[in-house]
């Protein structure tokens, strides 16, 4: 195969895939009840793994590139497929009986806009398997990582709290969740607003 030297690159989104996961996991064990435990919403349960498995299919997609450069097709069908699986798996949480439309189609873009990434990721090995001498498979599996990253960081930016704008937003489940007045008014008694 003439697969194009990444080993830079691999190095790189190695290390930065395994700082943004520690980092991920520092942000959710401050306060593990409101994002990740059995008490947190339903929504933030599934923005969290959400931005879990982005980050984590970054990572280990990184440092299998790093031990064999031709495994890129390989990896990338493999850590797709487990991501779309993690992926689906959110549908059971996100989807309650009653849902208005509003939030029906919030959820539904959630979870497209995830599963259209990892199918990508899935297609693009299957295309690099297939046509190993075409180097912009390659390519296309290098760019759509930096994709993965930016799902992975959007949703973990979201999962902090902070202020949701964009299209990209929008379709987060955790537009819909109201912030309390006590959570309000903390920035203020604090004189940090």
């Amino acid at each position: 195969m003439t697969t194009p030297d990444f080993t830079s690159f691999f190095v790189a989104s190695a290390g930065a895939g395994a700082a943004l996961v520690g980092l991920l996991f520092v942000a959710v064990s401050v306060n593990p009840g409101r994002n990740a435990g059995p008490a947190a919403p339903p929504e933030r349960q599934a923005v969290a793994a959400s931005a879990f498995t982005a980050l984590i299919n970054a990572f280990f997609f990184s440092m299998a590139a790093l031990i064999e450069s031709d495994g890129l097709g390989g990896a990338a069908i493999v850590l797709g497929a487990f991501s779309i699986i993690g992926t689906l798996r959110l549908i059971g949480d996100l989807f309650e009986p009653h849902l208005s439309r509003q939030s029906y189609a919030r959820r539904t873009g959630f979870i497209a806009l995830c599963l259209l990434v990892y199918g990508l990721q899935v297609f693009y090995g299957l295309q690099y398997l297939r046509y190993p001498r075409d180097a912009s498979w390659a390519y296309s599996i290098v760019y759509l990582l930096l994709a993965i990253y930016a799902t992975g960081l959007t949703r973990a930016w979201q999962l902090l709290g902070a202020r949701r704008r964009g299209l990209f937003s929008w379709f987060s489940p955790l537009s819909e969740l109201v912030v309390s007045p006590v959570a309000r008014a903390a920035p203020d008694a604090e004189g940090k607003q």
